[in-house]
């Protein structure tokens, strides 16, 4: 695993919800390195894409129309 504080600080930015500030610093780093690497800033981009999708999701779920759903 990676141990950076500049990526801590992008890593932040995230969780902070500040986007100008992390769109600067990651241009930096978008091509040179693979989330992968650095597992906080992974873990903080996922937690938000399922933040964002999560209401979308149960708007249509099946639990919604179908009271005993085995998936």
């Amino acid at each position: 695993m990676l141990y950076s504080p500049k990526l801590a600080l992008i890593n932040g930015f995230v969780l902070e919800n500040d986007w100008e500030n992390f769109s600067k610093m990651w241009e930096v780093y978008e091509t040179k390195i693979d989330l992968i690497m650095y597992q906080p800033l992974l873990k903080s981009l996922l937690n938000l894409l399922e933040w964002m999708i999560h209401p979308l999701y149960s708007k249509v779920s099946y639990s919604k129309f179908f009271s005993n759903v085995d998936l």
